[in-house]
């Protein structure tokens, strides 16, 4: 199996671009900033390339500081609103958020019409001016912009009125938000996605993989649910001297897509082609690109947190036997209403919608659920209302799966470097069990989320169930 196809021979800039604009749009980041480097040795000066270069640097190679000089290179050069917006979504995620306030105020100066800008400030700005902030976004839906926009804006206006705790009006301006957001989830296709890798590792294959993989015991993935807490236990792990992280990396997920573009969909033709010397190659792949992203830093264990590598247990199980998979687990509704309020703007399609987002939820447990199953003690769980009200026990579980001794330095993680979800703004705050409930006030209006999952009686024995295996896990 060759998991690194040839490149297309002698590719313009329009094609470079177009084919990075598709890797980025995918999740593909890393993959993505690869290719606009290539565009970079054809046209180094082209506005268009820098800046999606700088973007793609940022976002999939933790490169945020680089990223951040060019851009405000290009700002000099192209005063422009797009320019300008991208200075502040990169200052915000590096927690500078007074700085990324100056950088979005300068792209509505620019464009008022500019409407992401209005997002990203909304993030930034701090409590005491966010009333202000109600009152201009209110101006501009008055003056009924187009659907994008307007979406834009009725996101922008729900941060701020949280920031000024109108939960109401900001449940209310995320429903219209996601209301006029595209739904472009698929049920069916993604249930086809499950269902193709239930088939594919069964208990057969995993048993004739045994002994394959690569020996190597620093990985650690961090997964679950979208905004179910991984962005914070990645940020306690990594307080720890010895311990690293790569962000969010799609390296699994394009290996086993490559492998069904060689292979195809048919199960037993990709059991067959699973082989110990293809597993070894697959698992030197991910290395590879966890090595892009250290940037030389070494570490006794490096963590890639990429909540849906869920899909993916039994292949990283396989790739690396020694590797440790940790499970973010939070109340149902309170991850479904965390990502109900991230939505589109944060790439989760399905969280437009009540009813998908509670289909999504169920397809999730129950993939996760069946991989438990299989796999037995391999996966770890840990329990998000836990870790925000007994931190210290869970923290040393967890170091003590990985092998490593207790630091205190967890239980205050550093709130520096880049984040690049919809945590950006929570993981500046220190440690708090403040929206564990959050969800309560609102459970009137999450009953399409429930009916979504299957009903009132699947949810409370999934709660009680994602108690009892995290519970059951942790040290005496």
């Amino acid at each position: 199996m060759d998991i690194d196809a040839p490149s297309v021979t002698q590719p313009t800039v329009k094609d470079l671009l177009d084919r990075g604009a598709k890797l980025y749009a995918g999740g593909h980041t890393a993959a993505a900033a690869k290719v606009y480097r290539e565009a970079l040795t054809i046209a180094p000066r082209d506005p268009t390339v820098r800046l999606r270069h700088a973007i793609a640097i940022w976002h999939g190679e933790d490169r945020a500081e680089e990223a951040l000089a060019e851009i405000r290179d290009l700002g000099r050069e192209f005063p422009q609103a797009a320019i300008f917006a991208h200075e502040g979504l990169i200052l915000n995620s590096l927690g500078r958020f007074e700085d990324g306030v100056a950088a979005s105020r300068k792209a509505i100066a620019k464009d008022p019409d500019y409407s992401s800008a209005w997002l990203d400030l909304a993030t930034a700005i701090p409590p005491a001016e966010a009333e202000s902030l109600v009152a201009e976004l209110r101006a501009m839906l008055a003056a009924e912009p187009e659907a994008k926009a307007a979406r834009d804006l009725q996101y922008a206006l729900a941060t701020a009125l949280r920031k000024i705790d109108d939960t109401d009006g900001a449940f209310d301006a995320t429903a219209e938000g996601n209301r006029l957001s595209p739904m472009r989830w698929d049920a069916a296709q993604e249930l086809g996605m499950q269902d193709l890798l239930r088939s594919v590792f069964d208990a057969r294959l995993m048993q004739r993989l045994q002994g394959a993989g690569l020996a190597d015991d620093r990985l650690v993935f961090i997964t679950g649910m979208p905004r179910s807490g991984t962005t914070l236990l990645d940020r306690m792990l990594t307080a720890h001297p010895v311990i690293a992280s790569v962000g969010e990396t799609t390296t699994v997920g394009m290996i086993f897509n490559q492998l069904i573009g060689q292979v195809g969909r048919d199960p037993a033709k990709l059991r067959q082609t699973l082989t110990p010397s293809v597993i070894t190659q697959m698992g030197q792949a991910v290395l590879q690109g966890v090595a892009g992203r250290l940037q030389g830093q070494q570490a006794a264990r490096i963590i890639d947190k990429m909540p849906p590598n869920t899909l993916f247990w039994p292949l990283i199980a396989a790739m690396f036997p020694n590797a440790r998979i940790l499970h973010m687990q939070r109340h149902p509704l309170g991850t479904c209403l965390s990502c109900w309020e991230a939505s589109f703007a944060f790439g989760l399609d399905y969280a437009t919608d009540m009813t998908a987002l509670g289909q999504a939820y169920r397809q999730y447990a129950d993939l996760t659920d069946h991989w438990n199953v299989l796999m037995g003690s391999r996966i770890r769980s840990v329990l998000y209302e836990d870790l925000v009200t007994d931190s210290e026990p869970v923290v040393r579980g967890v170091l003590e799966h990985l092998g490593l001794p207790f630091d205190a330095r967890c239980l205050e993680p550093d709130t520096s470097g880049p984040v690049k979800t919809a945590s950006v703004a929570q993981v500046r705050a220190p440690v708090s069990s403040g929206s564990l409930d959050r969800w309560m006030r609102y459970r009137g209006r999450l009953q399409a989320v429930v009916d979504g999952m299957g009903g009132e009686h699947w949810l409370a024995a999934r709660w009680r169930a994602i108690q009892a295996r995290s519970r059951e896990q942790r040290p005496e």
